[in-house]
């Protein structure tokens, strides 16, 4: 008779087709980076990555406090897919508005713009969200001088100034709006009318007024 090979002991049969699983491997734990450590990192929030960014929990206190003008918040306005929209800057302390066209969201128009809106102005810091339209903030800080800090993803409030801006915009430019039939021209009226409103954060003078340290229009000094 046939003789059988008796089963290996300790081993188990497997039953059916296919590749025997893997060995389970324990994941290593990451610890913290150098970059984590001082604040500057590579940021990703679902819009792409930007590199040696510098979290908002560095920027100075007195920013919190809108203690100096100076102290800028930066986005953008969008408009049809394509069609282009506005770089927007607003001062924290003031709310003084400075805008200017894009004919694409790249981070290039979008640094060309902020250094035109900001070069001879005063201007301590600049705030951002995360969007791939700001990876090129390393050479912003350079040409104007200032640094640049990044909110954390998905918290607009902490760049309530300027989302509150923005809104006012929409007034004028809603959503969907076709930005190549927007001329310039425009956008400094847009500007300028929102610059002169008196807001009531601001004691009911204007953000041109505040900014600017000018007479308010009813003849009282600030």
């Amino acid at each position: 008779a046939e003789m059988r090979k008796a089963p290996t002991r300790g081993r188990t049969q497997r039953v059916g087709v296919g590749p025997a699983p893997l060995p389970h491997r324990r994941r290593k734990l990451k610890g913290p980076s150098l970059a984590d450590l001082d604040g500057s990192k590579t940021r990703q929030d679902g819009r792409g990555c930007i590199k040696d960014t510098v979290s908002i929990e560095r920027r100075p206190k007195e920013v919190e406090q809108r203690l100096c003008v100076g102290d800028w918040e930066i986005d953008t306005v969008l408009g049809k897919p394509g069609s282009g929209g506005l770089v927007t800057v607003v001062d924290r302390k003031t709310h003084l508005l400075l805008a200017a066209k894009i004919e694409d969201k790249t981070a290039a128009a979008v640094q060309v713009a902020l250094i035109r809106l900001l070069e001879g102005v005063e201007c301590r810091t600049l705030t951002t969200d995360n969007g791939k339209e700001f990876a090129r903030h390393k050479e912003v800080s350079a040409a104007l001088g200032v640094p640049v800090y990044f909110a954390h993803p998905h918290s607009p409030w902490e760049r309530g100034t300027n989302e509150n801006t923005n809104g006012l915009i929409r007034e004028y430019l809603p959503k969907g709006i076709d930005f190549r039939e927007v001329r310039n021209d425009d956008v400094l009226r847009i500007v300028e009318r929102l610059n002169n409103r008196p807001r009531k954060c601001l004691g009911f003078r204007t953000p041109n007024e505040a900014f600017f340290n000018l007479p308010v229009a009813f003849g009282l000094t600030i």
